[in-house]
């Protein structure tokens, strides 16, 4: 398959990462994929996804706190093919 020649797949893959913490979250999991809008060209949500790589649980007496770490994937492979 080809895929546009957009700059974000001719240049390696950047060490981008994201951390999130969250009210407790229950179902996600490693290498799931997320979206995130509002990126900075070229990271468009159309054209980046965040795969899942670490979920980590906090309990405590009166909170649940998830944090999710994830890293920055290009998406060309969730493209339909036209």
């Amino acid at each position: 398959p080809s895929y546009p020649n957009n700059p974000i797949y001719n240049a390696p893959l950047r060490n981008i990462e994201v951390e999130l913490t969250l009210q407790g979250l229950a179902g996600i999991k490693t290498f799931e994929l997320f979206r995130i809008k509002n990126l900075p060209p070229p990271y468009t949500e159309n054209d980046v996804v965040f795969q899942v790589i670490s979920v980590n649980h906090s309990l405590t007496e009166s909170n649940w706190e998830t944090r999710i770490k994830a890293s920055l994937r290009p998406a060309h492979f969730l493209k339909k093919n036209k």
